[in-house]
């Protein structure tokens, strides 16, 4: 690991985010535990220039408190799976820029860093090569 950690309330929510995407519907193969999960996402973020790092972190803090706005009375990381991924469904759908924007990209980033893991990798059956212009090549 590059030395950065997010904070334990940020890696808490991250770590709820994470599993209302994806990782409670995985039904087959070994599931990456939450602290391999999180040494991942460390590493990621860790690998950020400083103002995106912190630009991170806010987005899980504001992720965290907003079902408070929206009639929840309970923080994303109090809420059941099916409110959180309500809560995320609701900012996918929102005609407001900001707030879609912002829960996409987090989004993303997650997933993109969840389906790296090889235990991942193992599950979907990823081997590193992709297909280019009908040649297979080493993905680095």
């Amino acid at each position: 690991m590059n030395g950065f950690k997010l904070d334990d309330d940020v890696r808490r929510v991250t770590l709820h985010v994470i599993k209302a995407l994806v990782s409670d519907y995985i039904t087959e193969g070994p599931i990456p535990g939450d602290e391999d999960l999180l040494v991942t996402v460390d590493t990621f973020v860790g690998k950020m220039p400083p103002m995106l790092r912190t630009g991170w972190q806010w987005m899980v803090r504001a992720l965290e408190m907003s079902p408070l706005a929206m009639g929840y009375r309970r923080k994303f990381s109090n809420l059941s799976r099916e409110e959180q991924v309500e809560v995320l469904l609701k900012y996918e759908d929102s005609q407001n820029y900001i707030q879609r924007g912002t829960v996409l990209g987090l989004k993303n980033l997650l997933i993109m860093i969840f389906f790296s893991l090889p235990e991942v990798e193992n599950i979907i059956g990823y081997d590193h090569k992709c297909l280019l212009h009908g040649k297979q090549i080493k993905a680095h």
